[in-house]
């Protein structure tokens, strides 16, 4: 397919394309999912600036150098919108729950055992949980906290036979997801950034995906580790880092360690490249140099975190490359 200053041009498929669904996306672009004839997976749009196209791209990049699921976006056309094209994460055989349904279902379910428990001795015990989590779902606090999701997830995997085990594969890899935010300063991994894929043999998280909002230095508004009645206080994401820290055993400590070795600034340069070579043309030379810029200091600024903390714990043991 032919590229137009880097965009696949999508817009001679337009007879061959069919919309399956469409929406506006959180900036006013459209966003659809569409099937081309001939091709067995659907695929998903998303208008959007340049820069965060570009930023989707070399985050995909920089996902692969630390051997963490993605999906993988491109540059794309579509009837004259600019924005990111990729292939559905769905497939066939398969079950597909966001967070914002699994933390809804579980404060749901609570409502529901306030009833049933009624004048048993469990129901001071869960009026007391409900209050503290469907006040978590108003509009003064993130709610995509991980002391809700533990609760979340556990009352979605109660029924399979594999439930500690299911539980574990979800928290584990998005513990692993908030581990590379950090790093690369994603800052939207909210509760419909998460999804559960599952069938009855396996259960997991589909990869990552929606990292426009990386390399950004802002208002931390992703994923949290405060427990609930602390996630009013201002934060940011060195703050976040430091709860991370302050609450994760040395296997995700070390587990950051390891990307943090890989994720320089070299190799980010490196990232930039390997997207030329894709899209066919250069960068533009004030968005990449936006993106070098904060990164360098917010690397930095990790960098002088973690050797206050080995400083403070000099007997603390790095892991390997890979993080295992």
């Amino acid at each position: 397919m032919e590229r137009r200053l880097g965009y696949l041009d999508f817009n001679s498929l337009q007879d061959k394309m069919r919309i399956k669904e469409r929406s506006q996306s959180k900036n006013n672009g459209q966003l659809f999912c569409f099937a081309i004839d001939g091709l067995k997976r659907d695929y998903y749009f998303k208008e959007c600036s340049y820069e965060d196209a570009i930023t989707e791209l070399i985050a995909c990049e920089m996902y692969a150098k630390v051997k963490i699921p993605y999906v993988n976006y491109d540059l794309a056309c579509i009837n004259g919108k600019y924005g990111v094209i990729s292939r559905s994460f769905k497939r066939e055989g398969y079950r597909y729950t966001s967070g914002r349904q699994i933390i809804d279902n579980y404060v749901d379910s609570l409502a529901s055992d306030l009833i049933r428990y009624k004048g048993t001795s469990f129901e001071g015990i869960i009026d007391e949980e409900y209050k503290r989590y469907a006040d978590s779902l108003n509009s003064k606090h993130t709610s995509n906290n991980f002391e809700l999701i533990a609760h979340a997830v556990e009352h979605h995997v109660k029924n399979r036979p594999d439930e500690r085990l299911a539980k574990y594969r979800i928290l584990n890899r998005l513990a692993v997801y908030h581990i590379a935010d950090i790093i690369l300063l994603n800052q939207d991994r909210n509760k419909s950034n998460w999804v559960v894929e599952e069938n009855e043999n396996e259960i997991g998280l589909v990869p990552t995906f929606d990292s426009a909002d990386a390399f950004k230095d802002k208002k931390w508004m992703a994923l949290r580790v405060q427990p609930i009645d602390k996630d009013l206080q201002p934060t940011d994401t060195y703050i976040e880092f430091g709860e991370f820290m302050k609450r994760s055993d040395n296997r995700y400590y070390n587990r950051f360690l390891a990307m943090m070795r890989v994720l320089t600034p070299d190799a980010l340069d490196e990232c930039i490249g390997n997207v030329e070579e894709k899209i066919g043309c250069k960068v533009d030379e004030r968005v990449k140099d936006k993106i070098k810029q904060v990164y360098k200091i917010h690397y930095s600024k990790l960098r002088a975190i973690t050797h206050f903390r080995k400083q403070m714990y000099p007997t603390l043991e790095d892991c390997d490359e890979t993080g295992r």
